[in-house]
């Protein structure tokens, strides 16, 4: 395991009493004038050479748009096969090209074939995972709650573990692979990106940042790589230079998302669009209280979609009033809503105690009330016209549109961890 090294350059007696002294010096050199520049302020390393290749997949999702290629149909979709994964849901969950799917848990891993049989489970030494994230030649990449960024290969095997100086993360520390083959990691205030392919030497971070306010997404635009701090405040940083004030919000953006080289983003009860380019910022539509679930997806470009907390989708075309589908019973208000569109219109979502829905804009609704828990975890496509829906307690779902499927007999990797 690579440690980066303590920035602290005076004495000190522990780590939290160096990053706090760190983070003080930090931030009393940051820009605060809406029209500065943010330095990066702590030292970095730079390693020569070529980038080794992109670290995203056709699948991954760096602009957060919750789209998928295609959902499974709302007259046809079903339960293909369900399980239950040993140390719980922690994180997203991961289905690569094939349809494996890798789970990070309390202090355990797990992979599931495409037909749901399990390949490996081993107990791995993190508490929990934050955020997981594919790269492109299949490693499973994890942010834990101990500041660690750790990647497995498709057979179980431990290819990188990079220990993070930095307080442990929270719920919003992100993990984004970017196409030069990195790892951008958000921990509180602080950006790190890290080496993730090459020589096990090398694996470090690479560069560092830090923004005036906790970090609350990280999203690419055009590959421009982007924070936004929880006072809804855009920074750009192409981890050469400084980081760059590209604009604010009008308050925190409890969700975001990329539509083409513009971002849009949950603030209050409205729907705000700012242009990278300018940093320019208007308000799309402004909803009556409750507002709006913390949520936003794209099934095509200019069409965002936005979710009412009763669980009601609404389609935001540019220029058209808010369009939804009748008002479901009971109306009472959601919590942990999550969903999935892709590009013909549907819609797949779940909330807490409600069961997951498939749906199209023309009002085919179709229930499946096994699928449903306390606690959803993660909500992803896997494949065509298939997706996973996953729990918090280790149920795990496939949805789609063949018969239900049998696991097949499958023998454990050779290099299974232990």
């Amino acid at each position: 395991m690579h440690r980066l090294r303590s920035f602290d350059p005076g004495p000190g007696d522990g780590r939290q009493r160096g990053f706090g002294a760190r983070a003080a010096a930090a931030l009393a050199l940051l820009a605060t004038g809406a029209s500065a520049d943010v330095s990066t302020t702590l030292p970095h390393t730079l390693y020569a050479g070529a980038p080794r290749g992109s670290a995203t997949v056709r699948e991954v999702d760096p602009g957060r748009t919750r789209r998928a290629a295609e959902l499974p149909r709302a007259d046809a979709a079903r339960v293909m096969w369900q399980r239950q994964i040993p140390g719980g849901v922690s994180s997203n969950v991961l289905v690569d090209d094939v349809g494996r799917a890798f789970v990070a848990g309390q202090g355990r891993i797990s992979q599931l074939a495409a037909d749901g049989s399990l390949q490996f489970s081993a107990a791995v030494d993190f508490s929990s995972a934050v955020s997981a994230a594919l790269l492109a030649d299949g490693t499973r990449g994890l942010l834990t709650r101990e500041a660690r960024v750790m990647g497995w290969s498709p057979a179980g095997s431990l290819v990188f573990d990079v220990a993070l100086d930095a307080p442990a993360p929270s719920a919003s520390s992100t993990l984004l692979p970017l196409p030069d083959g990195e790892l951008l990691t958000s921990v509180g205030s602080w950006l790190f990106s890290v080496e993730v392919f090459g020589e096990q030497a090398n694996r470090s971070p690479r560069f560092f940042a830090s923004l005036p306010a906790a970090v609350q997404h990280t999203l690419l635009v055009e590959q421009h790589s982007l924070a936004v701090d929880e006072r809804g405040r855009v920074f750009e940083w192409d981890r050469r230079g400084p980081l760059r004030l590209v604009g604010a919000f009008s308050g925190p953006a409890s969700a975001i998302l990329a539509d083409g080289p513009a971002l849009l983003a949950v603030v209050g009860r409205s729907v705000e669009r700012m242009q990278h380019s300018n940093g320019d910022v208007r308000e799309l539509t402004r909803f009556e209280p409750p507002g709006l679930a913390p949520l936003l997806a794209l099934p095509a470009a200019s069409q965002p979609v936005a979710v009412r907390p009763d669980g009601t989708w609404l389609s935001l075309q540019s220029g058209a009033a808010p369009n939804a589908p009748p008002r479901r019973s009971p109306s009472d208000l959601l919590t942990r809503i999550d969903l999935v569109v892709d590009s013909s219109g549907a819609v797949v979502w779940w909330a807490a105690n409600v069961p997951l829905h498939v749906e199209t804009a023309l009002g085919v609704v179709r229930e499946l009330s096994d699928v449903r828990c306390a606690v959803p975890a993660s909500l992803v496509p896997a494949g065509p016209g298939r997706l996973i829906a996953a729990c918090n307690s280790g149920a795990i779902w496939l949805i789609g549109l063949d018969s239900p499927l049998e696991p097949e007999a499958t023998g454990k990797p050779a290099n299974l961890p232990r």
